[in-house]
């Protein structure tokens, strides 16, 4: 018997490290690990084990922060079967001594019905509280921590339904995550419609920026979306994933636009930039000339001047003509060439030297811009023959009587007019020229005082 004993404690000293090794404890996970990009990080716990979970904790830096009891115990009534020694009472033929009274003993069998206690085993069942715990095959924890940044360590502990415990560390880092910063250049401005269609076409430039990653820029236009630009795509790892930086192509018509930038970072911190434009309708161009028509003398057989033609435009002009009588007399284009920046097409001038015979002309400037405008404008002008001046004497002559020195003395003034101007005035006397003046306006007078002999 003792040898018996002794090879079973030897089996049994021999199997130990097996069943530990088999009973190793619950298998655990956590998350969130690695770089938290917030203070308050919720972790999940979570262990697992065939033969079910019975508790859980979670420790944060050495300090427990939270514990979950993962099963339930409790009384419940289970039945119960199995053999069991009974009382029993049977009916048996059985002989003893009997003490009579009288003069003589005697001895006799006698059949009497008695019970005892009898091994006798019987296979019964039965209904009984026992004290049980059920424990799930998984458990999980929750837990929110405030963190610093940094790092930390976390250990989760988890013990199994027959005691056996485990643990394991994990580490993580801790990251303040700014919200990313975004604008849009330029922010604002007042702009013309600068193409055939009547709208603006122009660009905005998105700059974006984070302390650790951007995830996206949309660009809205009146709350429609018209640009999704992904500041970290997966296949592109060389890529500046901090700054993102893009241009977004603008058709706008006339009025009021709200254009809207937002920027996403991989934290999920969202910021938003706003830009307004107002756009005018393209005016067509406005042109003039210079003189503005009016009346001319002629020199000779016609009138000799410069015509200057002027057309404004509040986008750009593209040509401007001048015609004389239908005919076109001069044009030039105003359109800028591509390679001088500094050239301004939104003015532009035209000269030309006419010819003008005495009569009436019509002189128009027609002007086109960039958008296909076009705006003309007709000026008279009235050409007058050059006659030639009139001139008048008073006195005009006559018969004088000398004084007594024999002499004449007096004033003649002469009168000049002309349709055009008086340009000098002279008096002559007995063909000697005896006075002269220069005359501006159209008519002019010159007064000669004269001392005659008597002929």
């Amino acid at each position: 018997m003792k040898r018996v004993i002794s090879i079973l404690l030897l089996i049994m000293l021999i199997a130990q490290p097996a069943i530990a090794w088999w009973n190793s404890g619950p298998s655990i996970s956590l998350s969130l690990t690695g770089i938290v990009k917030t203070t308050s990080v919720t972790f999940t716990a979570s262990a697992s084990d065939s033969d079910g979970v019975k508790a859980i904790s979670l420790y944060v830096d050495g300090s427990k922060v939270a514990s979950k009891s993962c099963g339930s115990c409790g009384w419940k009534t289970e039945k119960k079967c199995g053999w069991k020694t009974e009382k029993v009472c049977k009916e048996k033929y059985k002989c003893w001594n009997e003490k009579k009274c009288g003069w003589k003993w005697d001895c006799w069998n006698e059949k009497k019905y008695e019970c005892w206690y009898e091994n006798e085993k019987k296979y019964k069942c039965w209904d009984e509280k026992v004290y049980k715990c059920n424990y799930p095959s998984s458990c999980s924890l929750y837990k929110t921590v405030s963190l610093k940044p940094g790092y930390h360590s976390v250990k989760v502990v988890a013990e199994d339904a027959n005691g056996a415990t485990s643990s394991k560390t994990f580490y993580l880092k801790v990251i303040v995550d700014k919200p990313p910063s975004v604008s849009i250049s330029p922010s604002s401005g007042t702009y013309t419609v600068n193409n055939k269609d009547g709208k603006w076409h122009g660009k905005v430039t998105v700059s974006a920026s984070d302390d650790i990653e951007l995830d996206w820029v949309k660009v809205y236009v009146d709350n429609k979306l018209v640009k999704d630009h992904d500041c970290n795509p997966w296949w592109a790892f060389w890529l500046d994933k901090k700054n993102c930086k893009f241009d977004v192509d603008l058709k706008l018509s006339p009025g009021w636009h709200t254009v809207k930038a937002k920027a996403m970072d991989t934290g999920g911190h969202a910021k938003e930039a706003t830009a307004m434009f107002y756009i005018k309708a393209d005016n067509p161009p406005s042109v003039s000339l210079s003189p503005p028509g009016g009346t001319f003398k002629a020199k000779g057989a016609y009138y000799k001047g410069i015509f200057t033609a002027k057309a404004t435009d509040d986008v750009g002009l593209d040509g401007l003509k001048m015609y004389l009588d239908g005919k076109l007399q001069a044009s030039k284009s105003c359109s800028c060439p591509w390679w001088n920046p500094f050239c301004n097409d939104k003015s532009c001038s035209l000269s030309k030297e006419m010819l003008l015979s005495p009569g009436t002309h019509v002189i128009k400037v027609v002007a086109t811009d960039t958008s296909g405008h076009k705006a003309e404008k007709q000026y008279t002008a009235i050409v007058k023959k050059d006659n030639p001046p009139t001139v008048s004497l008073s006195p005009p002559g006559g018969t004088f009587e000398v004084n007594k020195d024999g002499k004449y003395v007096g004033k003649v003034t002469a009168y000049a007019s002309d349709d055009s101007a008086v340009v000098s005035l002279k008096i002559y006397l007995d063909e000697s020229l005896k006075a002269s003046s220069s005359c501006k306006p159209w008519w002019c007078f010159l007064v000669l005082s004269i001392k005659v002999l008597q002929r």
